[in-house]
């Protein structure tokens, strides 16, 4: 999924959270960007159900929760953000960027977070919805029982060759690999169920 982005000097956009468990990533081909990324103090601290609840802040004044880190942005640098990162922008030139969104099974878990605050906290933490997200994550599952199941020798091939990473594909050598594997597989049984249309009167 990739977009364009285009600001007039000093267009602001308080923090938030991408939809759907997306990562992002962005590059400025005119102009400039200063981005703010939040980091929570603990990893763990996602999992908590309070993350997003009435401590956080969009104006970012709740900096006791987070480390913030800034970043200008000009043409030729790219920025990779994980899922779930809160982040605010300003721009303070007129800019025109190009960027995207993206799953990664190494972030899987952190797409998990993200569906599920975006769920309880969407009219605060975030700013659209992608109703086609789930597809993506269906494509996901699709490729993989393709690639071990039906090419399980050319997959085995690969675990022999004792290396760590395959490329598009958990190790399942990899006790890491195995968490994010098994977060996908919740991920496509629960997601219908946190899915907004569900519980609207007429959907």
């Amino acid at each position: 999924l990739s977009w364009g982005l285009f600001a007039t000097s000093h267009a602001l956009h308080p923090f938030h959270v991408d939809c759907e468990g997306y990562g992002t990533w962005v590059m400025p081909h005119t102009g400039s960007k200063y981005w703010v990324v939040g980091v929570p103090k603990k990893e763990s601290d996602f999992a908590s159900t309070e993350m997003f609840g009435k401590k956080f802040g969009v104006d970012g004044h709740n900096s006791q929760q987070w480390s913030f880190y800034g970043f200008i942005l000009e043409p030729g640098d790219m920025l990779v953000m994980p899922p779930c990162t809160p982040h605010f922008v300003l721009t303070p030139s007129p800019a025109i960027c190009h960027g995207g969104h993206y799953y990664s099974y190494l972030t899987m878990a952190r797409t998990a977070y993200s569906w599920y605050h975006n769920f309880v906290a969407a009219s605060v933490i975030t700013n659209t919805t992608d109703y086609n997200a789930f597809d993506g994550l269906i494509s996901i599952m699709s490729f993989w029982y393709h690639s071990i199941i039906n090419n399980s020798e050319t997959y085995s091939t690969n675990h022999l060759s004792g290396r760590d990473l395959i490329v598009h594909l958990p190790n399942f050598y990899s006790f890491e690999d195995i968490i994010q594997f098994l977060t996908l597989v919740n991920l496509v049984k629960l997601i219908p169920v946190l899915d907004v249309r569900r519980y609207r009167e007429k959907s």
